[in-house]
């Protein structure tokens, strides 16, 4: 309340951590018991490039890091969000379906949030970084072959393991 309070009666986060911390899905199960309007949405982008992404950006900062070690993070955190899905409805959309037309899928966000259509609030949106894997020059990720689990996942939100992004 003390943030809405401050903000204002709408409150965007994209903080992705609350996809993998149970405290903050109690405090927001709380939250809405308590007769306040919650909405989600889930932007998903291609697993490979997350990984791909944070491990060249974060290993040196991380003991033990690998891109095994950032799959096994990614598989927690959208197990979390399935999760969510069974409190709340969370319609779930891919990043590069989105990046490569906002002008599509940004009104559907916008009106499932119950706020007004802003067509600048998503003007500076492009593609970027999709099919970073397949261009990577790190040895680890070239050597890294995502296991079973991050493929089946990856085959129920419409990403192919050919190295080409699938974007309809």
């Amino acid at each position: 309340d003390a943030i809405l309070d401050k903000l204002g009666p709408t409150v965007f986060d994209k903080s992705p951590k609350y996809r993998g911390d149970r405290a903050a899905f109690e405090l927001m199960l709380r939250y809405r018991s308590r007769g306040n309007d919650l909405r989600f949405i889930a932007l998903v982008r291609d697993p490979r490039d997350v990984i791909t992404s944070q491990f060249t950006l974060w290993n040196h900062l991380v003991e033990g890091d690998s891109p095994k070690f950032r799959e096994d993070r990614w598989l927690a955190q959208y197990e979390h969000l399935e999760e969510l899905q069974k409190h709340f409805y969370i319609p779930v959309f891919r990043y590069e379906d989105f990046a490569a037309a906002p002008a599509v899928y940004a009104p559907i966000m916008f009106e499932h949030c119950g706020v007004r259509h802003v067509p600048a609030a998503y003007s500076h949106v492009k593609p970027v970084n999709v099919g970073r894997h397949a261009t990577s020059e790190r040895t680890e990720i070239q050597s890294w072959t995502p296991g079973e689990k991050l493929r089946a996942m990856m085959r129920k939100y419409g990403y192919r393991m050919d190295p080409a992004p699938m974007i309809e």
